[in-house]
């Protein structure tokens, strides 16, 4: 999230330090999608796709948490963007909670 380039993080916050200290807040007031709190966070030795295990969030009825699993543009540790999506969700289907 970068300040100088979001007028409405200008408003509320007074500069990029304050962005960084208070990420969750300006990740809100941006309309990002909230995920669950991340317990552990793993790399794949094999793909190099870095694994997150997401817990339960009973506000938004997600009783058995999830892995979200994060793929860095062309395998590049470096890379500046990603795509994440959902591995597994957990549940009595899945065998974990």
């Amino acid at each position: 999230m970068d300040w100088e380039s979001q007028p409405v993080l200008q408003e509320k916050l007074k500069d990029q330090t304050e962005v960084l200290i208070r990420a969750q807040e300006a990740a809100k007031l941006l309309g990002a999608t909230e995920l669950n709190r991340p317990e552990d966070i793993e790399i794949d030795p094999i793909t190099g796709h870095i694994l997150v295990s997401l817990t339960s969030n009973y506000r938004k009825k997600d009783y058995h948490g999830s892995i979200l699993k994060i793929e860095e543009t062309d395998g590049a540790f470096d890379s500046l963007t990603f795509k994440a999506s959902t591995y597994i969700a957990g549940g009595s289907g899945n065998g974990f909670s």
